[in-house]
């Protein structure tokens, strides 16, 4: 589960289930990404129009690999793309062999509190993407639902948590 850390404006991961496979793609609770490059991050940017016009006005955005996409009208466009779909996708942007998916988890107002993400190596993801997307659909709708009972107070705490880690 990723969010907005407003702070460094990035996506920071505020938890995480480790798949059993002995190759896998994992990213430390309380790591950041860059949010044009990251799926938790270009899903944030999709719902997040105030802070996507934050990025967009960057002098430069950082290239992490060859496939990051750095021209803003072409990230643009993919913002809107996952918001019309409801899933964000990188392939090998943020690191290379690493394929992330992510969708929405929304309060009641239908704002995005956090995404959940799918991540991993790219040679096992891309080719099971639709039914990952499935997956992610089911569980975002999931934890939209419950938020109510886990209470958005749970999820600020997380990442007040998590930025303590890292200070």
């Amino acid at each position: 589960v990723g969010c907005l850390d407003l702070q460094s404006l990035k996506a920071v991961y505020i938890d995480k289930a480790e798949s059993e496979s002995s190759v896998r793609y994992t990213v430390p609770i309380g790591q950041t990404r860059d949010l044009h490059c990251s799926s938790v991050g270009k899903l944030i940017l999709a719902y997040r129009p105030d802070v996507a016009e934050l990025v967009l006005k960057t002098p430069r955005l950082a290239r992490h690999t060859d496939n990051t996409i750095v021209d803003k009208k072409l990230l643009a466009s993919q913002l809107r793309t996952i918001r019309k779909s409801g899933i964000s996708r990188t392939i090998d942007e943020a690191t290379l062999g690493a394929t992330g998916m992510a969708a929405p988890i929304l309060n009641a107002e239908g704002e995005i509190v956090a995404g959940v993400v799918v991540a991993g190596p790219t040679q096992r993801v891309r080719p099971n993407m639709t039914k990952v997307e499935q997956a992610l659909r089911k569980a975002a709708a999931a934890l939209s639902a419950a938020l109510p009972a886990i209470g958005a107070s749970q999820i600020s705490l997380a990442i007040d948590e998590v930025a303590r880690r890292r200070a």
